[in-house]
């Protein structure tokens, strides 16, 4: 019998079996944000305190346990409490862009388009908040292209709402009208295909 070969097959099947206990522990989390179990305090205390420097350092050790154990939602979590810690400052923005892309390349490069979408809104609500109107359209114009060229209808649906909460928070609502027809095209043309 050549024991080399047999312990090569049990280290296969043992490396096996921790793959798919990682699996199944990954794909079972009872949490809402499906961060794994074992990191969702973690989450909760850097989340909780996004608002103060503290929540930096968690955040990291938040997400360098995540990337270790590969834990996506970990991941995006982690940087999503990096995004908003710059994002309650004010006249913050080049910091606040900075994380935010970070944030926007990494959930867009795991294929998660519901927080791209999260992305997008808090940098027009950013760019409300500092009064900067016309960036904020510019950059809805720019997202919406990108939308249409995808042929995206969830978000350009959304990207229309969002340039009527502009032009809402400029007392615009004779103009926040104009957006409400096409959106409503797209949304019955978007939840017909969903059927």
């Amino acid at each position: 019998m050549n024991w080399a070969l047999l312990k090569t097959k049990w280290k296969n099947i043992y490396v096996m079996l921790i793959f798919l206990g990682m699996a199944f522990s990954v794909s079972a989390q009872n949490n809402p944000q499906k961060i794994n179990d074992k990191l969702y305090p973690l989450y909760i205390k850097a989340y909780n305190m996004r608002k103060q420097a503290a929540s930096q350092p968690l955040a990291d050790s938040l997400r360098q346990v995540a990337i270790a154990i590969g834990d996506r939602y970990g991941e995006c979590f982690a940087l999503q409490v990096k995004f908003l810690y710059e994002y309650y400052k004010p006249n913050n923005f080049r910091h606040f862009d900075q994380s935010l892309q970070a944030y926007m390349d990494k959930v867009l490069s795991y294929g998660m388009d519901r927080f791209y979408f999260y992305a997008v809104s808090m940098k027009t609500f950013y760019y409300t908040r500092e009064k900067r109107y016309l960036e904020g359209f510019l950059y809805l114009q720019e997202q919406t292209k990108i939308a249409e060229s995808k042929n995206n209808h969830y978000r350009i649906c959304m990207l229309h709402r969002m340039t009527g909460v502009i032009q809402h928070s400029r007392g615009e609502l004779w103009q926040n009208k104009d957006h409400a027809p096409p959106t409503m095209v797209i949304y019955k043309l978007y939840k017909s295909n969903e059927q």
